[in-house]
């Protein structure tokens, strides 16, 4: 009789985190304050946490799951020490802030790790993808979505990039968690590409162009219109050189555009491949890696960016895992990476280009704040053991 009772009671707190953790998921584009600090969602996800660690009467579970990702703990460690350190030196609070992003994402990696065991929650996790995206297109449609100027829409959030890398990584969920490619997947494929156009993120236009790419190299090879593994490679050699010459060739770029110059992404990526290609990593604020070498070694923490006065500015490094390796050092970016190969490692090819396209996509983006992000990692083991029929 008690037992079952204590069975009744962890259904129930069940029952509860997984609600709790849908409101998350729900809300998660809705940007009611300013970006950098909690929003609502969050509130639900912290409320997550604690009905976690309760359910279990005890910490099995939670150290279970850490167990399962010692690595980004490890990793998580030094990114504490560093930020301590350099807080005690310059006094900056964002050092702290810095260490507290990861803290909190940390504590997402766990949670998911628990939650994406159960299927029925991955198949009401793809739910929600679906209807959030169908969700920004009806906003976009009924014009209630808000605009960075004129020309670059960014929905609900306080970003187009923002908005774009939102749209970007809920289309890999969904095409990670269905079960085959249909017309469904198709749909949103088109859905994704139409709405990171218009938010013109040049970022996120590589890597939905590179995910469906991929996808369709991956749908040919499944329908044996090429029998040999070599001719795919060609295939994609032949698709990179083509659109490296155009990159090279500023008036076949300058034809191109002409015939679509009312278009914001158009001009935004003829303004970075023509008018900005030798300063473009300077922009991202590669260049400060070039400046400042020392830092790759023991790392610079993640705050008082004014010390980087030789950079082109003097804001964040817009890309994830450079941005680790200068804020970090060498030593927690092979923790990190070792992490993220673990999780995505014998994925077959059909599940691996997603991966591929959102680590390509990191370059140009400073991804470590999104809990989607290391959402779509932890995911990865959960796949393997699907037969995803592409």
């Amino acid at each position: 009789m008690k037992e079952r009772s204590i069975r009744r009671e962890d259904k129930y707190r069940s029952n509860i985190l997984h609600s709790l953790i849908y409101i998350f998921l729900i809300l998660s584009p809705f940007y009611f304050f300013q970006s950098g600090g909690l929003q609502v969602s969050h509130v639900f996800l912290l409320l997550a946490l604690g009905v976690f660690i309760v359910s279990n009467r005890g910490p099995k579970a939670p150290l279970r799951e850490i167990q399962r990702n010692w690595e980004y703990l490890f990793f998580l460690l030094f990114v504490l020490a560093i930020n301590l350190c350099y807080f005690i030196l310059y006094g900056d609070a964002n050092f702290m802030r810095s260490s507290l992003y990861y803290i909190f994402n940390f504590f997402i990696i766990i949670l998911s790790s628990f939650l994406f065991e159960n299927e029925s929650f991955q198949a009401n996790f793809l739910k929600i993808m679906k209807g959030n995206m169908l969700i920004q297109l009806l906003i976009y449609l009924a014009g209630l979505g808000r605009w960075y100027g004129r020309a670059r829409y960014m929905g609900t959030f306080n970003d187009p990039n923002q908005f774009a890398f939102y749209i970007l990584i809920s289309y890999s969920f969904i095409y990670l968690l269905s079960k085959k490619q249909n017309k469904s997947i198709t749909i949103y494929s088109l859905l994704a590409f139409f709405l990171i156009v218009i938010s013109a993120s040049t970022g996120m236009l590589l890597g939905i162009s590179l995910l469906i790419l991929l996808q369709i190299i991956n749908l040919v090879k499944s329908k044996m219109l090429l029998r040999k593994k070599k001719y795919i490679f060609i295939v994609a050699a032949v698709v990179i050189l083509i659109l490296f010459i155009l990159l090279l060739n500023t008036d076949i770029i300058k034809k191109i555009s002409s015939q679509f110059s009312d278009v914001s992404i158009v001009q935004r990526v003829e303004e970075k491949i023509i008018k900005r290609r030798a300063g473009l990593l300077a922009e991202r604020g590669y260049d400060r890696i070039y400046h400042y070498p020392q830092y790759i070694f023991f790392g610079s923490g993640e705050g008082y960016n004014q010390r980087w006065q030789k950079s082109f500015h003097q804001g964040e490094l817009h890309a994830t895992l450079p941005s680790v390796l200068f804020c970090y050092g060498i030593v927690p970016l092979i923790i990190l990476i070792s992490w993220m190969y673990k999780k995505i490692k014998k994925l077959p090819f059909d599940l691996l280009l997603v991966y591929i396209a959102v680590i390509a996509e990191s370059f140009t983006l400073l991804n470590t704040r999104q809990s989607l992000f290391w959402m779509l990692f932890v995911l990865a083991p959960y796949l393997k053991k699907k037969a995803v029929v592409i």
